[in-house]
């Protein structure tokens, strides 16, 4: 599989090409070499290989930019993932609380629904037996209910027929 198949980011793309511009001048610089060694070089052998270094300098320079470059977007790329991660940890642990909230109330319904409180055990009058055998009946249903309740227990309806009988 070749090399630029392998590398998908875009933006790596220049350091590849810079890279293989760079290896190729190389091998060209030491195939010259291998070819024009001798004792006592010309003046001009000199010149040509002091050409060829001077490229390679500049193409190493471009290699090494492309690398701070693609470095730099690294450690961005880190960054981005790090925040990302931690909102997702905050994230988790918020859900984690809302369900153990959840759990919590469910239970706390339950207790209360399962909760028997007096006034289910308290045998109510029929309103209207109750308002006959008043001498002075209330007007207002608050006013009618304590006196109902306070009066104890007589052959009236129930509230809850399967309210325990009324013991006072």
């Amino acid at each position: 599989m070749a090399l630029v198949e392998l590398i998908t980011d875009p933006a790596l793309h220049p350091l590849l090409s810079s890279s293989q511009n760079t290896l190729v001048h190389i091998l060209e610089m030491f195939d010259w070499v291998d070819q024009n060694q001798s004792d006592d070089p010309p003046m001009e052998a000199h010149l040509t290989l002091s050409k060829y270094q001077k490229k390679m300098i500049a193409y190493l320079a471009q290699l090494r930019a492309h690398n701070r470059r693609a470095i730099l977007s690294v450690r961005a790329t880190k960054q981005e993932t790090a925040e990302a991660r931690q909102e997702v940890d905050r994230l988790l642990l918020q859900l984690q609380n809302l369900y153990y909230e959840q759990r919590h109330l469910v239970g706390e319904i339950g207790a209360c629904e399962g909760y028997e409180y007096v006034s289910s055990r308290v045998i109510h009058l029929c309103s209207d037996i109750f308002l006959q055998s008043c001498l002075h009946p209330p007007t207002t249903s608050t006013a009618r209910k304590l006196p109902r309740i306070v009066s104890g227990p007589s052959q009236c309806c129930r509230a809850r027929p399967n309210a325990p009988p009324y013991r006072a």
